[in-house]
């Protein structure tokens, strides 16, 4: 509505100023009404058509494809001869600007401005053609992605299965200390840690156990003395006496100086009826034995039962050196004594061992009776 007061502004000072000049009177104006009534309907007209583009382009669904912009070129001829200035009567006779009829400017127009529902049709043929191009090529792709895709949706939960359900190895075991590698145990400490751990089993009351550790400590060193000894002694106990006199030889033949081996063989050897081969055994570690009061006790025992009362009687005087009142070797030496007639010292003897009062009930009255002959 402001364009159009606008133009009749203009009209209406044009028609002024045209009154106002000398020739006024003579020349006259084309009256008013016929020539503003055209120019009104085609601004009304060229007002509606803007209104009706505005509206469509508000209105118009968006499409894929761009819709050319309107620019219908009929407003901007109409516009121009509604804006055409009044020629004063002292200027040349005007040309006349023919005013197309309302009808035929809006055909024009409707024909120039493309319909919404083509404009949409259009569009969606565009879209169409452009999709029937693409498919082909985007069905190419998702089949080329579509396996790499499969087989990593495939692996990859069976990846994570797989690690998630899968068990902890155990840790690799620790190398030893450089040191502990080049660390070696001598066959001596071996048999000594061997021995140590059977006395602890003995304690322990594990017989067996401690018997199997001592034949591993002489495995590892035969001369461990304290091993073959304590193994000896539970072998006898258990009445495993080829086995222990099996370890007493091998020991004499290791170590001959070792008068326990002797006296130890020696008596399995008397226990067992061979009294000629214990007291061989006694012979042959006699000279190791030197003064030792057991073994020479030992000893003459075994000579008196030869009837070599003699040397028995010398060697119970050298165990006597060390207790001159054992009961047993007194009892022993008046037996030798009297074997060889010498009485007095023979009753002196047996005299001093019923004195000592250790004498057992049986030895007691052996001894009372010896007392009666010699009287």
């Amino acid at each position: 509505m402001s364009l159009i007061n606008k133009m009749l502004q203009d009209l209406e000072q044009r028609n002024d100023s045209a009154k106002n000049e000398p020739l006024a009177g003579e020349v006259r104006a084309v009256p008013g009404a016929s020539a503003t009534r055209p120019g009104l309907l085609a601004g009304l007209l060229v007002l509606g058509i803007v209104i009706i583009a505005a509206v469509w382009m508000v209105m118009k669904p968006k499409a894929s494809s761009p819709v050319a912009a309107v620019s219908p070129p009929a407003p901007v001829v109409a516009m121009a001869s509604v804006a055409a200035p009044v020629v004063p009567a002292s200027a040349p006779a005007p040309v006349p600007v023919v005013v197309p009829a309302p009808e035929v400017v809006a055909a024009a127009t409707v024909a120039a401005v493309p319909s919404a529902a083509s404009s949409e049709k259009t569009a969606t043929k565009r879209q169409r053609v452009a999709e029937t191009k693409m498919k082909p090529r985007a069905v190419a792709l998702v089949a080329q992605a579509e396996p790499a895709t499969a087989q990593a949706v495939v692996k990859k939960p069976s990846k994570v299965v797989s690690e998630e359900t899968a068990p902890t190895p155990p840790p690799a075991p620790k190398p030893p200390p450089q040191s502990q590698m080049q660390k070696h145990f001598s066959p001596q400490q071996q048999s000594d840690n061997l021995y140590k751990q059977a006395v602890t089993q003995m304690q322990q009351g594990k017989s067996n156990e401690a018997k199997q550790s001592l034949r591993q400590s002489l495995e590892a060193n035969p001369g461990n003395i304290k091993a073959r000894q304590v193994l000896v002694d539970m072998l006898v106990e258990g009445s495993y006496f080829e086995e222990a006199t099996a370890l007493l030889h091998e020991g004499l033949k290791l170590a001959p100086e070792q008068s326990g081996f002797s006296m130890a063989l020696a008596r399995l050897q008397l226990d067992r009826g061979n009294t000629a081969a214990a007291l061989v055994t006694l012979e042959q570690g006699l000279q190791a034995a030197g003064d030792e009061p057991q073994y020479n006790a030992f000893y003459a025992v075994l000579l008196q039962r030869a009837q070599r009362h003699e040397e028995a009687v010398r060697h119970y005087l050298v165990a006597l050196r060390s207790d001159p009142m054992m009961p047993t070797w007194l009892v022993g030496i008046g037996i030798s004594l009297q074997a060889q007639g010498k009485n007095v010292d023979a009753a002196e003897a047996f005299g001093r061992a019923r004195d000592s009062g250790q004498l057992t009930p049986q030895l007691g009255q052996f001894v009372e009776q010896r007392l009666s002959q010699l009287k």
